[in-house]
């Protein structure tokens, strides 16, 4: 589909830049509340932010703040520059640098995106030189740091990734040198940027935790939620779907906390783009339309449009293409008013996708078309790149293989593997699957393995196993057989790591169709059994109904008619369940041969006629789309003219971007040639103290890594006693209950007939006692199990204490009766907390438990609650034997949990109160214990306030 490799390449991209400009705008050293609010609207509502610079404006010179009267008028430059009022911008801009004689960062970037525009890139080169060497001789420490930060982002925009690396890592060294925990926070997560475009998640991942770990450190709450959405994206992108929801509840919690509107919108929205990429669209709608909400109310325009568009994107997939229409016009009609070519372009795009779909092709070509205009005027260069492909996608619909080709290779033209890998290895799978379409194998076999080669150093074993399954079936079609079997094997083995069962069953197929094609049956057959069996537990009935269809069809070959006929009669049950009509007619045509070859000649006639009538039904079809295709070209006859003369203005701006490509590697040459030159003269000098330097380095690196040894050794042997705890847990107290339970049953079984029926209940009681025990440790294990693996998702919401505790004692008044205890719920019902209600359910059920456990009969346990600060602290006290202090500091540790008997003999692990730290440390809250021997037991747990 065109919008997949399109708009998820576009969106990383997009974001990142995005978020590179929102760290600036946190960083204003005027930072009066109409300024900041005339940053929040830069990019959002430029009328807005322009009333609020122009107010900050007047009030700092009433204040005679020149400051800030300099950074005002560098802030309507720049609104000036969105909105294409070039002569107003220059004046702005002058008007700024009347006000200081210093190197301003603010004045600085309104000069650099004014150049931008009029796309002179060498005047940037020049300014940001001059201003770096300035604010070098003159001391300004934060300053050059800045500047080295709007350079990296600059040449970034500029695709010059390796330049931009080389500023944010000088960046970083600058601010390390001089323990700037703020800038060395930026410079690592402007880094973290660079290398997610890359497509280097690890190191994107390993930057962007380092810039998350400074930002937390000093309070910084918006860049820490800003960071937090970074690193949501590389999980996003490398198809970890669990953990990137995970970071963005997590930096949901914090913004709701912190009552940010803007945040939230922004976190809603990517929650939805991330279910969205799961195939849950309900899910997506969600959470898109409460990014909506908040982006509404706080008229942020921009992020309006974006979030609408990808509402669009859902309204398509479900079939609602009126709304999807509606939607993508008021998009474009926002995009006008705020002059934003980069969004009417993206949703140009997206309006291809939406009539393509409908199999508006000539409709849909169009609006790529005017889409790849608009970047090419605007001089949004990666984007160019995802209209040529869509057209070219487009085309391969239409048959124009020549065409399709044509676009392909330009878009392959424009993206390098450094800066774009995914987004390369996407148009190499297309060109691929072009030249199979006319035949090519050979070259189909060659893009098919660039596209493995970039996707293997992006990591995404998803993406990785698709393109080796493509690649397989290249050479099985071109009777390579060997070379398509090692492949299908490593392809198996990458998904079968993954448990990715949909790839399974899919490479099981295509094993299948290869074994046929080797005329090896019996192999062919356990793999279509295999693929059977997978697609039917995925509830893929269509797939598995093919997949029978063929196991049907060997049978017969080989002669085993029982197998055949049942096989064949499941197919055409599972054609007729999924209306699939060209299964049906397949499944019906393999009957007759079945029947025949049995010498069943009045079956194999009735099943013959009802395989012809399924036939002609589906000619009769192919005719309609025969029609269609007709009324198609007749349409693009029609549109042929106003397309042409899009293509030709499109030619006429690619030529005119070559051209200025070539001028810039010029440029680019020069400045080697003299930076080069200056390396030669300075490198003498460097040598004469390189030695000592290189002592010194090594010393520190010594110390380093015996520390690192030191800790290292340290975690190996909690990672030991963790591991040795939870066989203790799995060979004896797992294994009593199951003894129990065999023993009991085994009396049941062997002696129910000579049993009175009340030794039956008590029996019945125990075997019920067991295996709630039972049940619960199990419960256990495995919540601890998932939260350690990653895989336990909390869903955080508002909900009440009062009622929670009161499900929880419903379920274990069994358990408290038995004992004649009482469990008062003292909660005011209107208490509210924001957390996970599965999550938060187990640790008030996991504590209760234990109170009962260990209080005497007819005693008391008591829950209160009471909201302090942002948190509300929930006390479950009970007047029990409590708890000596030895144990105490053992609470809570998997590797020293302990278990001691209750007050009716009952048994247990200890591993609840383990599971109960770790849930409520997940839910941003806290668990602490008070208690005296004797004298009862206090758990206290803190939970977020709603």
């Amino acid at each position: 589909m065109p919008n997949v490799s399109t708009a998820r390449t576009y969106a990383v991209f997009a974001i990142a830049i995005l978020l590179s400009s929102q760290a600036f705008a946190t960083n204003i050293r005027c930072s009066t509340p109409s300024i900041k609010q005339g940053y929040r609207y830069l990019h959002e509502n430029p009328l807005k932010a322009s009333a609020y610079t122009n107010k900050a404006i007047q009030e700092a010179k009433v204040q005679a703040d020149s400051i800030c009267q300099a950074n005002g008028y560098a802030l309507l430059c720049r609104i000036s520059i969105l909105q294409d009022k070039i002569d107003f911008a220059r004046h702005y801009l002058d008007s700024s640098k009347a006000f200081t004689t210093t190197i301003n960062p603010e004045i600085i970037r309104a000069e650099v995106e004014l150049n931008s525009k009029l796309g002179n890139h060498k005047a940037n080169v020049e300014l940001l030189d001059k201003s770096k060497k300035t604010a070098s001789k003159q001391g300004q420490l934060d300053v050059m740091i800045r500047l080295l930060l709007i350079s990296s982002d600059i040449y970034r925009q500029e695709l010059d990734l390796e330049q931009s690396e080389a500023m944010a890592l000088q960046a970083l060294e600058m601010a390390s040198s001089n323990n700037l925990t703020e800038q060395i926070a930026t410079s690592h997560r402007t880094l973290g940027s660079i290398h997610l475009q890359k497509g280097n998640y690890d190191a994107a991942l390993e930057s962007y935790t380092k810039a998350e770990t400074l930002f937390a450190k000093v309070n910084d709450i918006d860049n820490l939620l800003i960071t937090q959405r970074n690193i949501s994206l590389v999980y996003r992108n490398r198809g970890d779907y669990s953990t990137s929801l995970d970071k963005l509840n997590d930096a949901l919690s914090t913004a709701l906390q912190e009552n940010n509107p803007d945040e939230l919108g922004q976190i809603y929205n990517l929650i939805g783009s991330t279910y969205a990429r799961m195939g849950k669209s309900m899910e997506a709608l969600e959470n898109y339309n409460l990014s909506l909400r908040y982006r509404e109310e706080n008229q942020l325009l921009a992020s309006y449009a974006s979030t609408l568009e990808n509402i669009s994107r859902i309204q398509r997939d479900l079939g609602q293409y009126a709304e999807a229409l509606r939607n993508l016009n008021l998009t474009i009609s926002i995009s006008k008013e705020l002059n934003d070519a980069q969004r009417m372009a993206s949703t140009y795009n997206e309006m291809g996708n939406l009539y393509g779909q409908q199999g508006q092709l000539a409709d849909a070509l169009t609006n790529y078309l005017n889409s790849l205009k608009i970047r090419q005027e605007a001089n949004l260069h990666s984007e160019v790149s995802r209209s040529l492909i869509n057209i070219g996608i487009t085309y391969r619909q239409l048959k124009s293989h020549h065409n399709a080709l044509k676009y392909f290779t330009q878009a392959l033209e424009l993206i390098t593997d450094e800066s774009d890998p995914m987004g390369k290895s996407w148009v190499y799978i297309h060109l691929g699957n072009t030249h199979r379409d006319i035949g090519n194998l050979k070259e189909a076999v060659g893009n098919y393995t660039k596209a493995l080669e970039l996707r293997k150093k992006t990591g995404n074993q998803q993406l990785i196993t698709q393109a080796m399954r493509s690649l397989a079936v290249a050479h099985s079609e071109n009777n390579e057989f060997a070379k398509s079997h090692q492949i299908f094997d490593q392809a198996l083995a990458i998904a079968q790591q993954q448990n990715d069962e949909k790839a399974i069953a899919d490479l099981y197929n295509e094993l299948g169709n290869l074994s046929l094609r080797e005329g090896q049956l019996r192999k062919a057959l356990a793999y279509f059994e295999d693929a059977a069996e997978l697609y039917g537990k995925l509830f893929d009935l269509e797939r598995r109904g093919l997949c029978i269809r063929k196991i049907g069809e060997i049978h017969t070959t080989l002669g085993n008619s029982t197998e055949a006929i049942e096989n064949l009669q499941l197919a055409l049950s599972l054609a007729r369940r999924t209306n699939n009509a060209k299964l049906k007619e397949l499944t019906l045509l393999a009957l007759y041969e079945f029947h025949s070859k049995k010498g069943q000649f009045n079956e194999a006639l009735n099943f013959f006629v009802k395989h012809i009538e399924v036939r002609d039904s589906l000619n009769a079809i192919s005719e309609q789309e025969a029609v269609w295709q007709a009324s198609l070209d007749l349409e693009l006859n029609k549109k042929a003219e106003e397309i042409r003369a899009i293509e030709g203005e499109v030619e006429v701006l690619r030529a005119e971007a070559q051209l200025k490509s070539i001028q810039l590697e010029q440029q680019r040459m020069v400045k080697n040639f003299l930076v080069i030159s200056s390396l030669f003269v300075l490198v003498i000098a460097i040598g004469s103290i390189f030695g000592y330097v290189i002592i010194r380095k090594k010393n520190s690196t010594l110390n380093i890594a015996n520390e690192k040894l030191a800790k290292s050794e340290k975690e190996l042997m909690r990672t030991v006693q963790t591991k040795d705890k939870l066989f203790s847990i799995i060979a004896h107290d797992l294994r009593s209950p199951f003894t129990a339970l065999v023993g009991l049953t085994s009396v049941l079984a062997n002696q129910s007939s000579e049993m009175k029926s009340d030794e039956v209940k008590e029996y019945g009681s125990l075997i019920h006692e067991s295996s709630q025990k039972l049940l619960n440790l199990i419960e256990n294990l495995l919540y601890w199990s998932r939260s350690q693996t990653g895989k336990l998702k909390l869903v955080p919401k508002e909900f009440t204490i009062h009622n929670l505790v009161a499900e929880v004692s419903s379920v274990l008044s069994l358990q408290a009766n038995a004992k004649q205890i009482s469990i008062e719920n003292n909660i005011d019902p209107s208490t509210l907390v924001f957390a996970d209600y599965e999550t938060s359910a187990t640790v008030i059920r996991n504590l209760i438990s234990n109170a009962i456990k260990f209080t005497n009969a007819n005693g008391q346990i008591a829950v209160d609650a009471e909201q302090k600060g942002p948190m509300v602290e929930i006390r479950i006290t009970d007047n029990g034997v409590g708890i000596s202090p030895a144990n105490l500091s053992k609470l809570f540790k998997i590797e020293q949990s302990f278990s001691t008997k209750g007050t009716g003999e009952e048994a247990g692990t200890g591993l609840g109160l383990v599971v109960c730290k770790e849930f409520t440390e997940k839910n941003k809250g806290t668990i602490d214990v008070i208690s005296k021997e004797g004298l009862g037991t206090t758990f206290i747990i803190k939970l977020p306030a709603a």
